[in-house]
């Protein structure tokens, strides 16, 4: 035996001890910035709201307007686009808590198709796919109250686009992406948090700043959709933003190497994320427009 062997072995053990809890410690780090980035990343940033319910008010009739403006200010906002960030602003509002299901809509990996969910037909809604009928049928119901029925409209207007943010019709073991993360441009975040706002910001407005004004004036002068695409079934919708949602994570997934996105990511998806709003507006201002 040697003088030096224990101590050797006795080194050889701290470091290995050193080398798990740093690596212990990464994880946590990792899982506590996925979990603080999920806390916010239930819908489209306030931007892809605002311009959602900007584009809608544009394209509607005078009348329509009018009640849409009355409600907002009611509801206390200035403008219809500005009060269809209400449904997330009275998330920690306890007495709100029902809601918080409806924002988003939960699929199993080996789903293809949105009617799987259990949640698709149940009233009242847990998720977000008949809550816009619900909300819709108060908005219309007379019977109810004009406080009731401004609540109905702001919630109508937010799940609206929620429903065509793509990562709302998502995956329930990674909370719709805010447990994948991703790095992109150099930035660690979840894959939600990206679709949510940073391809929203990733390119201006004719070197512009983007605001939800001008944003919301590009997409309304933009070429519109067939009136066969705006009008179908809701669950249409749904379908829609799961089938690019399974192609998101095919792409994220194929490199099972590295976190890191491509640096064309968002040239290739912006277009997508700003086609998702314009559609959803033109399909708000259907379900708003007068009978």
């Amino acid at each position: 035996m040697c003088d030096g062997c224990n101590k050797s072995e006795g080194l050889a053990i701290k470091l290995h001890a050193r080398k798990i809890i740093v690596t212990s410690l990464a994880k946590l780090l990792l899982t506590a910035v996925s979990l603080m980035m999920a806390s916010s990343a239930y819908s489209w940033g306030s931007l892809g709201h605002q311009v959602v319910c900007d584009i809608a008010w544009r394209a509607s009739s005078p009348s329509v307007q009018r009640e849409l403006s009355a409600a907002s200010k009611r509801m206390g906002y200035k403008t219809f686009a500005d009060s269809c960030t209400w449904a997330d602003k009275i998330k920690s509002q306890p007495r709100y808590d029902s809601l918080k299901s409806l924002h988003y809509m939960n699929l199993d990996h080996r789903d293809s198709d949105v009617r799987s969910a259990t949640c698709v037909s149940r009233q009242p809604p847990e998720c977000v796919l008949p809550a816009i009928q619900y909300y819709l049928g108060e908005v219309k119901n007379t019977a109810l109250n004009q406080k009731e029925r401004d609540k109905a409209l702001l919630l109508l207007g937010h799940f609206v686009a929620d429903i065509h943010q793509p990562l709302h019709v998502s995956y329930k073991d990674d909370r719709g992406g805010t447990r994948k993360m991703v790095i992109y441009q150099g930035k660690l975040m979840n894959l939600h948090r990206l679709w949510d706002t940073q391809l929203l910001y990733c390119q201006g407005i004719n070197g512009k700043r983007l605001t939800w004004r001008r944003l919301g004036a590009e997409l309304f002068n933009r070429p519109q959709f067939s009136l066969e695409k705006v009008q179908l079934p809701t669950i249409e919708w749904a379908q829609e933003s799961f089938e690019i949602t399974q192609a998101i994570y095919r792409e994220v997934n194929s490199n099972k190497d590295s976190q890191s996105l491509a640096s064309d990511y968002c040239e290739r998806h912006h277009p997508i994320v700003l086609s998702r709003l314009q559609l959803a507006g033109s399909r708000l201002t259907a379900l708003l427009a007068d009978d």
